[in-house]
Formats: C-alpha cells, sequence, structure tokens
C-alpha cells in the first residue's frame, strides 16, 4: 500500500533529483541555473523558503532539450514533457522520481507524475515593451485553456460556486468529447507559442510556458553572461551572475526581506506518495 510521504521526505528527494540533474548537466556539459523561489530561497535562507518544498530549474531552450533526450526514462528517474507523455498538463518539463506518485487537485486523467523538479526552457522574449505585453497575454491565455482542460470536479464552500464551477468543468468536457482540443493539444500549442521569438535575435528572454510573474519573467540576456555558484541545503549549485537583477524583477528590490507571516504559506497543493 502507498504510504504518504512527509513535508521532509518530499524535501530529500527533491534534492535527490537536483543532485542528479547536476551530475548529468555537468556531464554533458549543459547550462541550468536554480531559478524563482529555489533560487530566492538559495540567497535569503540558503536553502529551502522554510514553508515550501518544491525546487524549480530553468535552462536554455537548446540544453532543455538535450537534457530530455538524454535522460527520457532512466531507472529512478524519468523526464516527462508534452512530448513524451500523454495527458502531461504543463508546458514545460519535469524529472520524476519513479518510486513516487503525487496526487494533485486536477482531473485524474492528468495525474502522471510523481515528486519532481520543474525545468523551464528560456526561450527569447521581444525586445519592445509593448511586444512582450501583448506576448504575455497570449501565454496567459493559453496558461487559461491549460486551466480549463485539467480542472477536477469539486466542492467550493457555497452551493451557489459548486455549480458554476462544475457545471463550466462540465460544458469542457462536452466540448472536449465533440472535438474541442484536448490537453495534449493545448499544451502543444502552448509550446509552439513560447517559441514564437527563438528564430529571431533579441536581448531578452524569459519563462514563456507559464503565466505566473508577468514581465518579471522576462529578463536582459546579459544577466546571464557569467554563472556563480550559490549555496543550497548545504550544496553550491549555479545562477545567473545577474541574480540580484532576476530577483528584483520578480519579487521586488526587497526580496531579501521574508513577507509578513500571513503570508508564508505554499502554494502547492499536493499528496505525494511512496509507490
Amino acid at each position: 500500500m502507498a504510504r504518504e510521504m512527509t513535508s521532509e521526505e518530499v524535501k530529500c528527494c527533491s534534492l535527490e533529483i537536483l543532485s542528479y540533474i547536476d551530475c548529468v548537466c555537468k556531464a554533458n556539459n549543459l547550462r541550468y541555473y536554480l531559478c524563482a523561489g529555489t533560487l530566492l530561497g538559495a540567497i535569503r535562507h540558503h536553502g529551502f523558503i522554510p514553508w515550501d518544498d518544491d525546487i524549480d530549474i530553468m535552462m536554455p531552450r537548446n540544453d532543455y532539450e538535450k537534457l530530455f533526450s538524454i535522460m527520457n526514462d532512466t531507472g529512478s528517474y524519468a523526464a516527462l514533457n508534452g512530448a513524451n507523455t500523454k495527458n502531461f498538463p504543463y508546458a514545460f518539463g519535469k524529472i520524476v522520481d519513479n518510486r513516487t506518485i503525487k496526487k494533485e487537485p486536477i482531473r485524474y486523467s492528468c495525474q502522471v507524475i510523481g515528486v519532481d523538479i520543474d525545468v523551464f526552457p528560456l526561450d527569447n522574449f521581444p525586445d519592445s515593451e509593448k511586444e512582450s505585453l501583448t506576448f504575455l497575454k497570449e501565454i496567459e491565455h493559453c496558461q487559461r485553456l491549460v486551466s480549463r482542460r485539467i480542472s477536477a470536479y469539486k466542492i467550493e464552500p457555497s452551493l451557489n460556486k459548486t455549480i458554476t464551477r462544475n457545471c463550466k468543468i462540465f460544458v469542457n468536457r462536452l466540448a472536449e468529447f465533440f472535438g474541442s482540443p484536448d490537453i495534449n493539444d493545448v499544451v502543444s500549442e502552448f509550446s509552439v507559442l513560447a517559441q514564437r521569438y527563438n528564430t529571431q535575435s533579441t536581448c531578452h528572454c524569459g519563462i514563456s510556458t507559464l503565466y505566473h510573474y508577468g514581465m518579471g519573467e522576462r529578463y536582459r540576456k546579459l544577466i546571464f553572461d557569467g554563472t556563480v555558484y550559490v549555496s543550497f541545503e548545504g550544496k553550491d549549485y549555479p545562477a545567473p551572475s545577474g541574480y540580484d537583477e532576476y530577483l528584483t524583477g520578480m519579487y521586488g528590490s526587497d526580496y531579501m526581506q521574508s513577507p509578513p507571516l500571513e503570508k508564508r504559506r505554499t502554494h502547492h497543493f499536493y499528496k505525494a506518495y511512496w509507490k
């Protein structure tokens, strides 16, 4: 019978995945960097943000593609993305511990992962801020389409909200049944959109496979001109040399200050189990 993992077990499992990715990347001369809350945790706490337990990395698109071709499925770990996994509900990739399974609040058919590390490809962004904002609106739209496809029926705090939510989900399921693009098609379209500017020479790049921080996900390529190593849970990992500009863009200039107590909560809602 599957046993639920503790938060500490999830963290240890994630660290083992990160260590493995680090070895694979070093052996194959692939570039990657800690990113988002993981990088913030490394700089501010020298490890996990105390109220969080996930790990995120980012990679230039070419290195990302190479990693997934090298790692596809290597015993304890699997490299999953929309190109190799049916009903994979994300436009970015994940490196997953095969010994585990993760139950997320999404529809059953999309429950395809275990304890994992998010791997975000870095793609080109337009240099024009106006064009970037238009691009981000398209990314947000794709994110909404994904959310609609993976939403699970659930009971809300009020009967009204429960009926409204579940009716919307039912309509989406019905539309899929009659030929509307399913999760595989939407994720594929999202991935194509994310790479729109990769054939152009631009001075900006960012994570375009997820809508989260808006313009905070668009960075000058100059910040990746060098690599520095930062401590994360007792081991050194790569970060962009311009990490201060990166973190300021995402979290504001006071990113070294911890948020007030009422905001110290994870944004992940799942349960993880040993198989």
